[in-house]
C-alpha cells in the first residue's frame, strides 16, 4: 500500500478513492440486505412461534443488541487505524476480543435475571442465556473483519456479515 493506491494483487493497484466509493456502495448494499433479511426473519418467525415466543425473542433481542454496542471493545478501530501492525498486534488483539466476547457472554448471562425483572418475565432468562453466545462469536471474528475492513476488503466484509447474520437466524 501507498499513500494514494492499494495494491489488491499482482500487478493490481485501485485508487484509495475507488476504493472508499465501493466502500460506500458495499456498505449501503450490506445494509439493505441486513434489513430485507431482518424483516423477512420477523415476518417468518411471527409465523412459526406462537405470540409469547415472538414476545421472548423481542425482549431477549432487545438486551443482546444494547450489549452488542459494546462488543468491538475498540480493538477493531486500532486494527484499523494502526499505521504498521505486527503480527504479536493482530494476535493480542484476536485474544482480547475473544476474552472480551466471554467476558460480555457470562455478564449477559448473569444478568438475565435482572431482564427477567424489568421484562416481567421469567421466561425471558434463559432465552438471553442462550443469544449471549453472540458475544463469544463476535469477539472471535472482530479481528478478522477489521482486517478485511483495513484491506478495503468490503464486498468480502458485506457478504461476510450478511451471510453470518443469515445463518445465526436459520440456526
Amino acid at each position: 500500500q501507498t499513500g494514494l493506491t492499494v495494491t489488491t494483487g499482482p500487478g493490481k493497484s485501485v485508487s484509495r478513492s475507488r476504493k472508499a466509493v465501493e466502500g460506500v456502495k458495499w456498505n449501503y448494499l450490506s445494509m439493505l440486505g441486513l434489513v430485507v433479511a431482518q424483516v423477512s426473519f420477523a415476518a417468518i418467525f411471527s409465523r412459526l412461534l406462537d405470540p409469547v415466543a415472538f414476545g421472548l425473542m423481542a425482549m431477549a433481542n432487545l438486551m443482546i443488541k444494547f450489549g452488542s454496542y459494546f462488543s468491538a471493545s475498540g480493538v477493531r478501530s486500532y486494527l484499523i487505524r494502526h499505521p504498521a501492525l505486527a503480527e504479536h498486534d493482530v494476535t493480542a488483539s484476536f485474544w482480547l476480543s475473544a476474552a472480551f466476547g466471554l467476558v460480555l457472554a457470562a455478564a449477559a448471562a448473569a444478568l438475565a435475571p435482572l431482564a427477567g425483572s424489568v421484562f416481567r418475565s421469567e421466561a425471558v432468562e434463559p432465552v438471553i442465556e442462550v443469544m449471549a453466545l453472540i458475544y463469544v462469536f463476535t469477539g472471535l471474528s472482530i479481528t478478522s473483519s477489521a482486517l478485511l475492513n483495513r484491506a478495503m476488503r468490503f464486498k468480502a466484509l458485506s457478504l461476510i456479515e450478511l451471510a453470518c447474520y443469515c445463518a445465526s437466524y436459520t440456526l
